[in-house]
This record gives structure tokens, sequence and C-alpha cells, in this order.
């Protein structure tokens, strides 16, 4: 995922160049044709983009392609990494009990809606339909579940695929990862110490957190935190969205490539000290007492109102959004 943001940000500042040099070609045929040799060559073909007009236009990202069609063509079987001393199974599989005690969960799972139930007891349970490989188990404290559809390619077939996890009613994690290639993760109620969150495509929906650091990562999907309860938050945001709700009572640190980040936060605006920077995008900050805005190219701006917990927002070519609900 670290990679993937990384190529993100690569993307916007070459979109950035390839703006600038579109002004000068004047949208000519053989300007857009000269920009994407450009691109190409110079990201050694990791990054590619198609400036035409019709269906065949978007950017590809390594093997992520994000343009005007439904479709996903994601690959995620590649990037899945199986352990050999547990069964790999296929298709659907019954409802079952897993055994051992849980201590952290590392959820790794592409091309499929993952969801979280209560289990109405005290142990863990999965089931999954249509998936091609799966995996769930629990070894030194840590429940893993992996799984993959193969090859998607179009939004549509994701629904087709899930895997449910039954987790006992209100029970915290010392560490929970959760990953989500391509499809759609909904956990409502998470409980941990520290929890990372990264989607690449796809969405992550979190309901009623409640996790002492939160960490999120969105690539060219979108997350939702609502309703949360945490500490410290960290939120990275490439070419996606981050939308979120709640009380924080530590430190945020947000940054956002060339997506769109909002957050509605509990408290005033004057509860936190900041640490602005912009490049091209947009930030705001809104609250009862005005708005605050800052835009243009490379505009900083530190704030303290001696407050007792701090706000560090960078936006390079995106959009954010602070809401303080007084």
């Amino acid at each position: 995922m670290k990679g993937f943001m990384k190529w993100c940000t690569i993307t916007a500042l070459v979109l950035l160049l390839a703006g600038l040099v579109l002004a000068v070609a004047a949208g000519t045929a053989r300007g857009r044709s000269t920009i994407e040799e450009v691109v190409e060559k110079v990201t050694g073909g990791r990054v590619r983009i198609n400036l035409g007009s019709g269906p065949d236009w978007g950017i590809t990202v390594g093997n992520d392609w994000f343009g005007s069609s439904n479709e996903v063509n994601y690959e995620i079987d590649d990037q899945m990494d199986f352990d050999k001393d547990y069964e790999i199974r296929k298709g659907d599989v019954e409802k079952q009990r897993l055994d051992g005690t849980v201590e952290n969960l590392k959820i790794r799972v592409g091309g499929c809606a993952f969801q979280v139930e209560d289990s109405g007891d005290d142990s863990f349970y999965v089931k999954t339909k249509n998936t091609k490989k799966f995996q769930a188990y629990i070894k030194d404290g840590t429940l893993h579940v992996i799984s993959t559809a193969g090859s998607v390619k179009k939004w549509s077939e994701l629904s087709n695929v899930s895997v449910t996890l039954y987790v006992p009613a209100g029970y915290s994690y010392r560490k929970a990862d959760l990953e989500m290639g391509a499809g759609s993760l909904a956990y409502p109620g998470l409980q941990a110490d520290n929890a990372s969150v990264s989607v690449g495509a796809g969405k992550i929906e979190l309901q009623d957190a409640r996790v002492e650091k939160l960490e999120v990562e969105v690539g060219a999907g979108q997350a939702e935190v609502k309703n949360m309860q945490v500490t410290e938050l960290n939120v990275e945001v490439g070419m996606g969205e981050f939308v979120g709700s709640g009380a924080i009572d530590g430190d945020v640190d947000m940054e956002c490539s060339m997506g769109n980040l909002e957050l509605r936060v509990k408290g005033r605006q004057e509860d936190f000290n900041y640490e602005i920077e912009g490049a091209m995008g947009s930030i705001s900050l809104k609250g009862a007492s005005g708005s605050q805005d800052f835009s243009g190219l490379s505009s900083e701006r530190s704030i303290d109102n001696g407050a007792g917990k701090k706000m560090e927002v960078s936006c390079s070519m995106g959009n954010i959004t602070i809401d303080f609900q007084d």
C-alpha cells in the first residue's frame, strides 16, 4: 500500500507537468500524444496516461487503471501472501469456528465484499461465497483473514464474492490491520489500541470506531469513518476520498495529494494549533468563529492557539475541509 500511495503522489506531479505542457500544446492531438509518450518514458512505464476523449481516457499506475468506464481490471492474486502451513480453500465455505486466542487482527482481501457481524458468543467464525483463494487462521495471537477473487473486470462483479467475519460483541484488539485491494469492507464497532486501514480501490467503512491511534491510507478508493472516538488520527489520501466524523482527543496529521479529504470534528477550531502547507490544493477550516481558507501556490501557515492538540495539514493538488461542530 505504501508503494501505491507513492505512485499516486508521483502521478499528481506528472499531471501537474502535463497540465503545463498542455497549455503550450494548445490541446492538439500531437501535443497530447507527446505528453503521453513523455510521461510513460520518464516513469519507466509505471505511469501511463491517455488524454484523448472517449471510454479509454484515464490513468494507469502500475496495474491499476482509473478511467471513465466501469471496469476495474484489477489483478489481486500476486499481491496476497498466503501461509503455506494452512489450508487454502476456494468457493463457498460454510460458517466455521476459528480456535485460538486473538489479540491482533490482520485482514488482507481483494475483489470481494467483506463484512463483520456479531458472532453471538465468545468465538470467531468465518464464511465465504465464490472466493478464488481463501485462508482464515489464528497464529501467534493474530487472526489472519486472506481472500482473493482472481481477476475482477467490473465493479458489478464484486458483490458476487463475499467474506463474512463473525466477532464477539465489543471485542477489542491490540492491533488491527485492515487492507482492501478492490471491493468493499465494512467493520462496525471496531475497537483497538492501534488500527491501520488502507484501501487501494473500492471502499472501507467504519462505524463507531474506538481506537487510540488510527491510521488511514486511501489510494484511488474511499474510506468513510463515522462517529469515531480516537486519540490520534493520521490520514493519507492519494487520488481517492476520506470522509470522517467524530471526536479526536489528540493530534491529527493529514496529507492529500489529488483527492478529497473531509473531516467533521466535535469541538472548537481553537482546540488545536495548526501547521498548514499547500501547493496547488485547497484547505478550509470552518467553525463557529468563522472560516479560514488557504489556497494558491506554496502557501504555508502556522497558527498558535495555545492549545494542547495540534493539526498538521498538507495538500498538494486536492481539497481538505475541516468542519468543527461546537
